[in-house]
């Protein structure tokens, strides 16, 4: 309904209007009697929709409902946060995601009224039971990372390491399970007093939602479990990687004695906190701790040997097997002689059954030809943006790269009087690295504009030299290109390359006296 309301200050103005009329139709006043006095417009105001909740009741969790009321009938309800509750018709609010939401009434004829109301989250059941995945068998074929990014909270993951990282979201004591990538796999191994149905899962955690139907698959006690329509909740606040969340995988049956889970990735998994049972029995279940592995150990890690010569790798652990990464590069036999074949570098896998593997790195060298000279680009004077890098079939494992504008390579040695054969082992500098980690790089062909070369101060030609590209999966492929003949000078001598533009990476550069 309306109310009228009169001012007081307009109420007297009346009154004295009046008053004044009157005197003036007794005094015959020619201006009618009102003095100049004017009528004055009364507003409407529209009385307010008040909103309440049950109880007063302002927060909830999400999945709860709450019932509104307002103060008069007939009012439609709405808001504009629907992202965090839904409002029917008669006023029932449903929370659906953590965070604040504003509920409003309206009628026509009124002002709107509204209520704001906070949506907490819904606070996960504990398990029945908890296993820390830590202490699960870990299994990576593929020594995927191959290195310390301790700075991240893990250590070095290889066959049979573990991938724990530090994670301020995982429950209890901060851990989880991460760099989990195709081929991993961990195995948990618990016991029960007794047999029983129960339901298994596992906290998982990931930065958007993943669904697990062909990301994992999970086997119990040799049987796999299926992952339709399985999903890793993604965070409530954006950005967020670490909330932890229970995945059930459905109902098992436990055996009494030890029972088996196991996880393998098929494609890059969420980080993994703990196995959890849920069951209405009671039951003893405890965590059968996977066995620590000693690791292998080698008397020296990196080895160097040349071309068509051999060494030994030494180690006090027996009965060990060896493999090479490269056998066009070096070779090992079943008692660990490992011979050089070509110049570039390969690693060595020692392995045994319990044991964690080692690995030694072997750079093979060229063998030393009579009259030839061998420059290492890392051994020589830079300049510019040009530096030295670790690259994989690179000579000693080391080039030299950023040969691009302003960069410069000076070669500084002896030798004797004569004629040379010039060669450099380089790579193209043409790669396109926005096709990683599929990196393709062109052939690339030489001008002594882009790479002016001098032979003690004199300007030695490139023109039409081409650099063959390389190939997919493999940022640099070597290749030794001739350069021509340079006249070498009695003692000291010295080449310079100079860019300006983008370069070949070189790793060193030949000299064979003709």
């Amino acid at each position: 309904m309306k109310k009228r309301k009169i001012l007081p200050f307009l109420a007297g103005s009346l009154l004295l209007t009046l008053g004044l009329a009157a005197c003036g139709s007794n005094g015959g006043n020619s201006n009618g009697g009102n003095g100049g006095a004017t009528s004055s417009v009364v507003d409407d105001e529209e009385e307010k929709i008040v909103v309440t909740s049950a109880d007063n009741k302002k927060e909830i969790i999400v999945g709860e409902t709450l019932q509104l009321s307002a103060s008069v009938e007939g009012v439609s309800w709405s808001t504009r946060d629907t992202d965090f509750v839904s409002v029917s018709d008669t006023g029932l609010v449903t929370a659906l995601k953590a965070g604040t939401a504003k509920v409003t009434a309206k009628k026509d004829g009124y002002a709107n009224g509204s209520i704001t109301i906070t949506i907490n989250k819904a606070p996960e059941k504990k398990a029945d039971y908890e296993l820390r995945l830590e202490e699960a068998e870990h299994y990576d074929p593929d020594d995927f990372w191959g290195a310390d990014y301790s700075q991240w909270g893990m250590g070095i993951m290889g066959p049979g390491d573990s991938p724990v990282e530090d994670n301020s979201g995982a429950t209890d004591d901060g851990t989880s399970l991460g760099w989990l990538q195709a081929g991993c796999k961990e195995t948990m191994t618990f016991t029960s007093d007794k047999a029983a149905e129960v339901e298994i899962g596992v906290t998982m955690a990931y930065n958007a939602v993943m669904p697990l139907e062909g990301v994992l698959k999970v086997t119990f006690n040799g049987t796999e479990l299926s992952m339709a329509g399985l999903e890793v909740p993604g965070p409530e606040e954006e950005g967020s990687y670490y909330e932890f969340h229970a995945v059930m995988f459905g109902k098992v049956q436990l055996k009494a004695g030890n029972n088996v889970l196991e996880i393998e990735m098929l494609a890059q998994g969420p980080n993994m906190d703990k196995v959890v049972i849920n069951t209405t029995e009671k039951l003893d279940i405890k965590s059968v701790p996977a066995k620590v592995k000693e690791t292998i150990t080698v008397k020296a890690a990196k080895l160097t040997v040349e071309e068509g010569s051999t060494v030994q790798i030494e180690s006090e652990v027996t009965g060990l097997t060896y493999v090479s990464s490269n056998a066009e590069v070096a070779t090992v036999s079943a008692s660990g002689l490992v011979t050089g074949v070509k110049p570039g570098n390969a690693t060595i896998t020692l392995s045994k059954d319990g044991w964690k593997d080692a690995k030694v790195e072997i750079t093979v060298t060229k063998k030393p030809v009579a009259g030839q000279i061998e420059l290492e680009a890392e051994d020589a004077e830079l300049g510019g943006p040009a530096q030295v890098e670790s690259k994989s079939g690179a000579s000693g494992g080391k080039s030299v790269g950023y040969l691009s504008a302003d960069a410069s390579i000076t070669f500084k040695f002896n030798a004797e009087a004569g004629t040379y054969k010039f060669e450099m082992n380089c790579g193209s500098g043409n790669a396109n690295w926005s096709t990683w980690p599929n990196v393709m790089a062109d052939s690339q062909e030489l001008t002594d504009e882009l790479m002016p070369v001098t032979v003690n101060g004199v300007a030695h030609s490139v023109n039409g030299i081409t650099i063959p590209g390389g190939s997919a999966n493999n940022p640099v492929d070597w290749f030794i290109v001739n350069l021509g003949n340079v006249t070498l000078k009695e003692g000291a001598n010295e080449i310079v390359f100079s860019f300006t533009a983008q370069g070949p990476n070189i790793d060193y550069i030949q000299l064979t006296k003709i």
